[in-house]
């Protein structure tokens, strides 16, 4: 590897962080002035003058320093190479039946924590199939669809937006408004409108998707279960607390019958009614109540912690919910 003399500089002064002299370069701060200059000389001197130590010392560290960064690229290297053999597979699977498929290695890139990269991918995706089969190509939806789940779990709410709406309106004229994706489009647009600030506009889209919900599924599935928690979220939010408590009911106690309590979305109903809880209890000025609500709120986060992992966004989420309530 050749060695550049910014590289060298670099790898000492790394080392050498709180010292004058970086292997013989001065500090600018070093050269202010005469006193300065003579000052930087004299130190300079002293390092000349004993090779054995501190040059030495230097020349062993930066050695070292480099060995470590070749280390560091062999690796970065290595996974590089994974990382395009798994595109290539991912790319070649838009075409056939292939496994692994664009939208698995997506969701590995995901659970990698690689977000860029797995919207990278989506969007691709998403390009190509549009482009050999047009805007309506299922796989081309698919991937459209987890693009827009990672852009805005991602914060960018204002540009996820659209990509719901085209979906809503791509699954209506498809599948049928009443249909389980379509509702499921529904609940994604409004999720980001609720985002985005716009309560009303949420509360109607949900309002809508659930109608749709419990005709198709009823009560006990977990996609009608998962929107009234949604709803009552929405109305807590507008300050709506007994709409928002009526909206619950006897859901939650519903939610842990049909789907049991690790499932995700009984653990996170149970985590919106300790929201709303203790919010309604701290408007009304009722402190034991809302010192309740927060020994319910750590009970559900310990339970995802348990079920889900400690890292798992619903967990972080309902964390920082509790450390605010207490």
């Amino acid at each position: 590897m050749a060695l550049s003399p910014t590289r060298v500089v670099g790898a000492v002064a790394s080392r050498w962080g709180g010292d004058d002299i970086k292997f013989g370069v001065l500090r600018p701060s070093a050269v202010d002035d005469g006193d300065g200059v003579r000052s930087a000389m004299n130190q300079m001197s002293r390092v000349l003058e004993s090779p054995q130590s501190s040059l030495r010392t230097a020349l062993t560290s930066m050695e070292q320093h480099l060995a470590n960064e070749d280390k560091e690229l062999s690796q970065q290297k290595k996974r590089l190479e994974i990382l395009e053999m798994q595109l290539a597979a991912a790319v070649a699977s838009c075409d056939s039946c292939e496994s692994p498929s664009a939208m698995e290695v997506a969701n590995a890139l995901e659970d990698e924590g690689d977000i860029k990269a797995a919207a990278a991918l989506c969007r691709y995706v998403v390009s190509h199939r549009e482009s050999a089969y047009g805007a309506r190509d299922p796989r081309a939806q698919e991937a459209l669809r987890k693009l827009a789940s990672l852009t805005h779990d991602s914060g960018d709410v204002k540009a996820a937006e659209p990509m719901y709406r085209e979906l809503l309106s791509a699954f209506a004229s498809t599948l049928g408004e009443k249909h389980q994706t379509t509702l499921r489009a529904m609940v994604d647009l409004a999720m980001a409108v609720r985002d985005l600030g716009d309560l009303e506009q949420a509360e109607l889209l949900l309002r809508d998707a659930l109608y749709g919900q419990l005709q198709l599924h009823g009560r006990r599935h977990r996609a009608t279960l998962g929107t009234i928690g949604n709803l009552a979220d929405v109305l807590r939010e507008q300050g709506r607390f007994e709409d928002a408590t009526a909206m619950f009911g006897s859901n939650l106690a519903i939610a842990v019958d049909a789907l049991g309590m690790p499932h995700m979305t009984t653990l996170v109903l149970g985590a919106k009614a300790a929201r709303l809880r203790h919010e309604s209890a701290t408007s009304a000025g009722h402190a034991e109540e809302a010192r309740q609500a927060v020994e319910q709120m750590q009970t559900v986060v310990q339970a995802m912690e348990q079920a889900l992992g400690p890292k798992h966004p619903q967990a972080l989420k309902y964390t920082a919910v509790l450390a605010a309530m207490r």
